[in-house]
């Protein structure tokens, strides 16, 4: 199911670490326990991992990512979002260019 997982710093590049991936199965799903150790102290800006899997409906987050709004499916992406300026983009969402061309939800 997790394909790679990779962790990247502040210009985008793949910091090389040791990763430590434990997978618990829990009723219909998983539960993924990800840690990740380096030889020196070191600043992380983002983990990147690849799923093998296909969702087809979840419950979506708003603007705040603590804001849950509908129950949606991954190609409903409301693509007027993407018109919102670009400072309220900035204060209301951890990524701004995302709006109306993907989705965050759980």
């Amino acid at each position: 199911m997790l394909s790679q997982i990779r962790l990247l710093d502040d210009h985008g590049q793949i910091v090389t670490v040791r990763c430590e991936h434990v997978v618990q199965e829990q009723g219909s799903g998983s539960i993924h326990q990800i840690s990740f150790t380096a030889p020196h102290a070191l600043r992380a800006h983002s983990v990147d991992a690849e799923l093998d899997l296909r969702v087809e409906h979840f419950i979506e987050h708003g603007y705040q990512s603590w804001s849950t709004v509908r129950r949606t499916t991954p190609d409903d992406v409301r693509s007027e979002r993407a018109d919102a300026p670009r400072w309220f983009r900035s204060q209301m969402l951890a990524d701004r260019q995302s709006p109306g061309a993907e989705l965050a939800g759980e």
